[in-house]
């Protein structure tokens, strides 16, 4: 049987090896792309994330943007933002673990708690940074996250992070995932994440109806929704803040 062995071209023998770098010299896709005038990565923007922006001389409409609210380049929160440089800087200079808490972090979160009906929030300087944070401290060795199969990839990357064993269910589809968590050990914890909505193609809702499916499963599981779109729909008097799309219910 033959070993791979890091010095040799995957056959056995002894040899140069093989440059793994040699991939990327070998890379052309990008080029051509580029030539056929349909690259569509790192276009250089040189105006404010508005519904219109300036891309290379021009103006277009901006439909990619998650700048939901506007709220990048509203006069208010770019106040406060040179009033906040002013006093701290423009860096934490160290990790939240040690010297990079400041007390407007803090304030922020208390005042997110609060409008989530929750004991206590933890904020991120991304969304992929949340799923990476977050799904890979709940899910470990032994657990099993259950994924659409249109999920963000910032959730995969977040569970496969956890080590735990991912199992992709069809989109949107509760019949499927109650049908996979019906075959789940019950001695193995169980988490479904889903976004809340997705982006990944079509930009629908979670099914409703998800939770009921989780709770009809065998054993004890619990759904977590990704708030992708948190600041896209508010809710109106009498509507509970739970239909917001941040939840993490046990059943």
């Amino acid at each position: 049987m033959l070993r791979f062995d890091p010095m040799t071209k995957g056959t056995g023998e002894r040899g140069r090896g093989v440059d793994i770098f040699q991939k990327c010299y070998d890379f052309h896709d990008a080029d051509e792309v580029k030539k056929a005038g349909l690259y569509s990565y790192f276009r250089t923007i040189s105006s404010a994330q508005d519904p219109v922006v300036q891309m290379n001389g021009r103006e277009v409409v901006m439909l990619g943007s998650n700048n939901y609210l506007g709220l990048t380049n509203h006069p208010e929160v770019k106040r406060a933002a040179q009033e906040a440089i002013a006093v701290y800087g423009t860096g934490c200079a160290g990790s939240r673990f040690l010297n990079g808490t400041l007390d407007i972090h803090v304030k922020l979160e208390e005042k997110l708690a609060q409008f989530m009906n929750k004991e206590a929030a933890l904020t991120f300087s991304t969304g992929f940074q949340v799923n990476l944070g977050t799904v890979s401290c709940l899910v470990e060795r032994g657990d099993v996250v259950y994924l659409d199969k249109l999920d963000h990839a910032c959730i995969i990357d977040g569970a496969r992070l956890g080590f735990g064993t991912v199992v992709k269910y069809e989109h949107n589809d509760v019949q499927d995932l109650d049908r996979r968590l019906s075959l789940k050990d019950p001695s193995r914890g169980a988490l479904v994440v889903v976004d809340g909505v997705f982006s990944m193609g079509r930009g629908h809702r979670q099914p409703a109806g998800l939770g009921g499916r989780c709770a009809r499963s065998t054993g004890r599981a619990s759904w977590w929704t990704m708030p992708t779109a948190l600041a896209c729909w508010v809710p109106t008097e009498g509507e509970p803040r739970s239909t917001l799309g941040l939840r993490t219910r046990w059943i």
